[in-house]
């Protein structure tokens, strides 16, 4: 549809001229119903043009047009040439328009959706559990992940599931700390390693059940799962006697009568030689005490006539 033609607007109509006002002002009558006609062509014409210009813009590759069909939320740029838009891609005729961008960007931009641009920014899936892995000396980022030991290569343990903490101070140095799950009282606990010139040490466990604990405790500590025991019947005097036991253990030894000269010794070998409680000569009646800690391992000994008593808290 061609461009209707513009009307000629009539010479105007003077009283000064009494020979042409007629004709004239009939012929300015006229034309006001001839430039309504003019206008109405006139949008008929652009309407026609725009719905030409959309047709040949949803048309994918209609000439030289730019096709908007199958381009949805790509962005517009003018071309490098300035003669024509074009979409940004990261290759063919955008590529111009992204010459000053990075590689990376170039990737970020051309991402078929997030899940895609994630992968690009080395942000794996997004999930509400920890991501699982299969070699914990693989991991190559700080943050949580989850594993199964028997799939599982450079674990702490062979068997059950765990969840590992990776905290990286630079390229080549790093920690790991592993917890154990569902792994039952007497196999769960924390370890803990380094990594060291990009190479990872050995596992160490910080600590484990609380069963485990309560056993660490009561190896160390004197009196716990411990009693009283007469052994009188068992010792002699100047004899060495070791602490078998593997913990501390405690002897309290006495003496009655007019006993003189009593001594009790303890050493970490045969015979025991500190002397740690001893009484003197003496002929008056009296209860004389010796008491002392002996270390898991140690000797100890008891010198002079038959103790009354004898009795060791082990």
């Amino acid at each position: 549809m061609a461009k209707p033609a513009k009307p000629t607007v009539p010479p105007p109509p003077l009283r000064s001229n009494p020979e042409t006002f007629s004709a004239r002002m009939e012929a300015s009558l006229l034309f006001w119903k001839t430039f309504a006609e003019y206008l109405d062509a006139l949008g008929d014409h652009a309407e026609t043009q725009a719905d030409a210009a959309l047709a040949a813009a949803l048309a994918a590759g209609a000439g030289t047009g730019l096709a908007l069909r199958g381009n949805g939320g790509k962005l517009m740029a003018v071309n490098a040439g300035a003669t024509a838009l074009e979409f940004l891609t990261a290759s063919g005729a955008g590529k111009a328009i992204l010459a000053n961008a990075s590689a990376a960007g170039l990737a970020l931009a051309s991402d078929a959706d997030a899940a895609a641009q994630r992968a690009t920014l080395g942000l794996g899936t997004v999930t509400a559990l920890a991501e699982a892995v299969t070699d914990l000396s693989a991991i190559t980022r700080s943050g949580w992940n989850r594993f199964a030991a028997a799939q599982t290569a450079n674990t702490p343990f062979a068997t059950g599931a765990g969840m590992v903490l990776t905290i990286f101070y630079d390229g080549s140095a790093a920690v790991q700390l592993v917890w154990g799950h569902n792994k039952g009282e007497s196999d769960t606990g924390q370890w803990i390693r380094w990594r060291a010139a990009s190479t990872w040490g050995g596992w160490v466990r910080l600590h484990g059940s609380q069963t485990e604990i309560n056993g660490l405790i009561g190896a160390l500590a004197l009196g716990v799962a411990q009693s009283w025991q007469d052994v009188t019947a068992a010792r002699l005097a100047g004899t060495n006697y070791q602490n078998t036991t593997g913990r501390p253990i405690a002897v309290s030894i006495t003496t009655g009568g007019t006993t003189a000269n009593t001594a009790l010794y303890l050493g970490v070998a045969t015979p025991a030689n500190i002397l740690i409680a001893a009484t003197g000569t003496g002929s008056t009646l009296r209860i004389m005490s010796h008491q002392a800690i002996v270390p898991a391992g140690h000797y100890y000994r008891f010198e002079g006539a038959a103790p009354a008593t004898w009795a060791e808290l082990r």
